[in-house]
């Protein structure tokens, strides 16, 4: 049997924001009035189906502490402006972090 080295349910059940442990998925509405989405710099790209993809920032009380995207949103919150912070997000792990500084001075956040 081959060991499992990496259990992304386990993970995902220990995830914490500062002291605060969050469910995944999760919006930013679920994780309080104290988390906000930077939508000035929310970065569109457009799909062949006519849905977008938006890589935006997550801010608790004004400081970064995530960088998140939601796959395939309707046009509708791209062309009528539209809040996305009660659309459920979901974590994707790589099976290697590259070292650079910003992911370890995230991690230390954590």
């Amino acid at each position: 049997m081959k060991k499992k080295i990496f259990d992304y349910d386990k993970v995902c059940k220990n995830i914490k924001l500062g002291d605060r442990a969050i469910n995944i998925p999760f919006s930013v509405k679920d994780l309080g009035m104290a988390y906000s989405i930077d939508y000035d710099n929310a970065y569109y790209t457009k799909n062949d189906d006519s849905t977008y993809n938006v890589a935006f920032d997550i801010y608790h009380n004004s400081i970064k502490v995530l960088d998140a995207q939601i796959c395939n949103l309707s046009k509708e919150y791209k062309e009528d402006n539209k809040n996305f912070d009660d659309i459920d997000i979901n974590v994707y792990i790589q099976k290697e972090i590259p070292k650079i500084t910003s992911c370890l001075q995230f991690m230390e956040y954590l």
